[in-house]
């Protein structure tokens, strides 16, 4: 992971956060959200849900200001096409966001950005979703692995980071979602864009899988993971 963000446009960053580390930090997140998301986190009907909204919703905010130079507070946010949110008035700069378990993900990138992150069930049982949502050669990868389960998680992560790069959601056309790794190149009426689609997989520790479904015509060497802790402040 590397110590510090560079906060470059240009890179592909992921910021991971675990929630029990940071939920401490709540009151000060809470300064800069506005009525809305503070309302939205209060809907939730688990504490640990309300901690987590406040405290992804607080770093996103203090993440995107550091791109683009405005304080936390002052970052705006509106909805883009199928109502994926984005950043007003920056047409470059993506993000998006996951979480699973006690783990926050986001990821920004200069182009569409996707990802997904799944705590791993060790004794889950996907043979139902595997009929519906994977295709004949994923399913057969899935199962010739030594560790099925995992490469299941790997698998559907990478397809859920697609249809999350464009909000368009899990539909009849899932197992058409692409989740072999590499770079596809997908009809729009399937994922709502006709760029090249670059999909790959890494892992935080045993427990947990995310994958990430980013634009570009080549595989990026390096993307940066950085650990978000408690003195990562505006």
């Amino acid at each position: 992971m590397d110590k510090q963000p560079s906060f470059n446009s240009e890179e592909l960053t992921v910021y991971a956060i675990d929630n029990n580390e940071l939920s401490k930090d709540i009151p000060y997140y809470s300064t800069f959200l506005t009525e809305d998301e503070l309302l939205k986190s209060g809907k939730y009907l688990k504490q640990t849900d309300q901690e987590r909204s406040v405290v992804a919703r607080g770093i996103l905010r203090i993440i995107i200001a550091r791109y683009i130079g405005v304080k936390p507070k002052d970052v705006m946010f509106e909805i883009g096409v199928n109502k994926k949110p984005r950043i007003l008035g920056n047409n470059k700069l993506e993000f998006n966001v996951s979480h699973s378990g006690n783990r926050i993900l986001i990821a920004v990138h200069a182009g569409g950005i996707g990802i997904d992150v799944e705590k791993i069930v060790p004794d889950f049982e996907f043979n139902d979703i595997l009929l519906t949502s994977f295709s004949d050669e994923e399913k057969v990868f899935i199962k010739n692995n030594t560790d099925p389960v995992q490469t299941f998680y790997t698998l559907w992560t990478r397809k859920e980071a697609l249809v999350k790069a464009t909000a368009k959601g899990i539909d009849d056309d899932f197992q058409l979602i692409p989740s072999i790794e590499g770079i596809h190149s997908l009809k729009s009426s399937l994922i709502g864009s006709e760029n090249n689609w670059n999909i790959t997989s890494l892992r935080m520790d045993k427990n947990y899988v995310f994958s990430l479904a980013y634009i570009s015509d080549k595989i990026m060497e390096n993307i940066n993971l950085y650990k978000v802790d408690s003195c990562f402040y505006a």
